[in-house]
C-alpha cells in the first residue's frame, strides 16, 4: 500500500534533479579530514 502511494505521489510531482556538492557530505568529510578545497579548485583527477 505504501508503494502504492508513493507512486500517485511521484507521478504528480515534478523532480529535480540538483547537480551539486552536498552540504551533509562535505560536512562530514571535513569533520574526518580537515577543510576541503572547494570544487571549483580541484582538478580533474580530484574529480573523478
Amino acid at each position: 500500500m505504501t508503494l502504492a502511494a508513493l507512486d500517485r505521489l511521484v507521478h504528480h510531482a515534478t523532480i529535480l534533479e540538483m547537480n551539486v556538492e552536498s552540504y551533509r557530505r562535505r560536512t562530514t568529510i571535513e569533520r574526518k579530514c580537515g577543510p576541503v578545497r572547494p570544487l571549483e579548485h580541484a582538478t580533474a583527477k580530484t574529480q573523478a
